[in-house]
């Protein structure tokens, strides 16, 4: 699969994904949660640091959740709940899963979807959530592939016809 391609992919979920570097910049963030956050263009987060969405009382635990991630310090902090400030200032709740990207990259990978504030869900329950946007997003991805396979037939069947 392309890096285009998977791109896309990851711009249609409905979750939300950020790919932040070591220096908690922004590396790619997906059109759902550029959305959410309250930009129409992702581009305008591009290489902004992710502390700017953090309301400050939690910005010193979410640095240093972001390290413990990328050095690998701990698991602790694979599944974690925070909120983001959008643009217009209101702040929202959101369960993220995150990961080491590459380790030679230095980069985090995390995915979440909206929690509601005080929300005592069970984790089960929160997973079951997640595993439904998977397979929606499984579904997108299975249509997606159907079409690219029924296009590229017209596009060979029109190409024997030239020949």
């Amino acid at each position: 699969m392309n890096n285009q391609l998977i791109i896309e992919l990851l711009n249609c979920s409905k979750f939300f994904i950020v790919i932040l570097d070591k220096t908690m910049h922004i590396k790619f963030i997906n059109d759902t949660l550029a959305e959410r956050l309250g930009f129409a263009e992702k581009t305008e987060l591009l290489n902004r640091c992710w502390l700017d969405f953090i309301p400050d009382v939690d910005a010193e635990n979410i640095k240093a959740v972001h390290y413990s991630i990328l050095y690998g310090e701990s698991n602790t902090y694979n599944e974690v709940s925070n909120n983001l400030k959008r643009k217009d200032g209101v702040e929202f709740m959101v369960q993220w899963f995150n990961t080491v990207l590459n380790h030679d990259s230095e980069c985090t990978f995390s995915f979440g979807m909206p929690k509601k504030e005080n929300d005592e869900t069970s984790v089960e329950k929160v997973r079951e959530n997640f595993r439904s946007r998977i397979e929606s997003d499984k579904t997108m991805i299975r249509s997606l592939k159907q079409y690219i396979s029924t296009s590229q037939h017209k596009l060979d069947a029109t190409c024997d016809m030239e020949i």
